[in-house]
């Protein structure tokens, strides 16, 4: 079983090899936002591999989380479910991957939330995730601050979600904890309203 890497590097095309999660949402329904905005189809900026990112609302009625479909340049797809809260002044995501088999046979996942910083406008999102180099530099300049276990390249939360939330807004304006140089940026590719070009052709 691996980490979803997969999610981090490609569904938000984040460049890098590391990503931050937590055992526990980060957005209890109490904190879950629901913004249309987000419906669409989205292309990550200068990508030409054909990947589209379907965000839709969830089926269930009255949720407020979001299904995600990620079908990449070569035909394979992902699902995956999307919380979004608000810490502080900050919008923050949280993605888990959804339960499918047709998942299964792309790449293996174990159940981990994937917490994400973004910004947003009608034709943009933009995603940064929380640098691990940072975080684990101040783990040790503050020991005891949250509980934290790694996995390979990955720092993953282990506190209930209001000691996540609380060490996220904590933290919220550190300088250098949220990876600046790498950030991803989704542009809309169609949505109500708005006609769907065609196709990227190869």
């Amino acid at each position: 079983m691996r980490m979803p890497v997969v999610a981090c590097l490609t569904l938000f095309v984040v460049s890098g090899p590391w990503c931050t999660g937590s055992d526990h949402t980060i957005a209890s329904d109490a904190d879950m936002l629901a913004d249309s905005l987000l419906v669409g189809q989205w292309r990550g900026e200068g990508d030409t591999s054909g990947m589209l990112i379907t965000i839709a609302r969830a089926p269930s009625p009255g949720s407020r989380d979001y299904a995600v479909t990620v079908r990449l340049g070569d035909g394979r797809v992902t699902h995956d479910v999307l919380a979004v809260t608000r810490i502080g002044d900050a919008l923050f995501g949280d993605l888990y991957p959804a339960k499918s088999e047709e998942d299964a046979s792309v790449w293996n996942t174990i159940a981990v939330h994937l917490i994400l910083r973004a910004e947003q406008s009608p034709d943009r999102i933009v995603v940064r995730y929380m640098d691990p180099t940072w975080l684990q530099q101040y783990l040790k300049a503050h020991p005891g601050a949250i509980s934290t276990v790694e996995v390979g390249d990955w720092i993953v939360f282990t506190d209930s979600t209001a000691a996540v939330r609380a060490f996220l807004l904590k933290t919220l304006h550190e300088d250098s904890a949220y990876v600046s140089q790498s950030a991803a940026i989704l542009r809309v590719h169609c949505k109500k309203g708005r006609p769907c070009p065609p196709p990227l052709r190869h």
